[in-house]
């Protein structure tokens, strides 16, 4: 129990109760990002902005690359690489867990659908009317 009668009140045993599911980790800048336990660099990279998110093509995470599938931890300093060709992959809502990011990927994955559908269906209609 955090309280309990004629037992002082433990400010960092209670801190640490109601941020035990939380991690926080850190911008290159040194800015704080608050992410839930078990957060992969996506997630962060969503958090900052989508358009960064989407350009994503690789993390360094403490000056060292690693994976999409790196589990965040507790005083990461995350670093985004992107790229112009890089774009959103079905594959990502694999290395991804906040709802935030599960929501701007599959607004990503259904924007970049329906161009493709455009160009696709653009193309087979001007091949069908010759």
């Amino acid at each position: 129990a955090l309280i309990s009668e004629g037992k002082r009140f433990d400010s960092n045993k209670f801190r640490m109760k109601l941020f035990s599911d939380r991690i926080f980790v850190y911008s290159p800048k040194g800015d704080i990002y608050d992410l839930p336990r078990g957060a992969f660099p996506l997630d962060y990279a969503y958090r900052i902005h989508s358009d960064i998110a989407a350009r994503a093509s690789g993390f360094k995470i403490n000056g060292v690359m690693k994976p999409f599938n790196y589990k965040l931890q507790h005083g990461d300093t995350i670093e985004v690489l992107t790229s112009k060709s890089a774009h959103p992959k079905p594959d990502w809502r694999d290395v991804i867990i906040t709802p935030h990011a599960k929501d701007k990927l599959r607004l990503q994955l259904s924007h970049s659908n329906s161009i493709l559908q455009q160009l696709t269906g653009g193309v087979s209609s001007f091949f069908r009317h010759k």
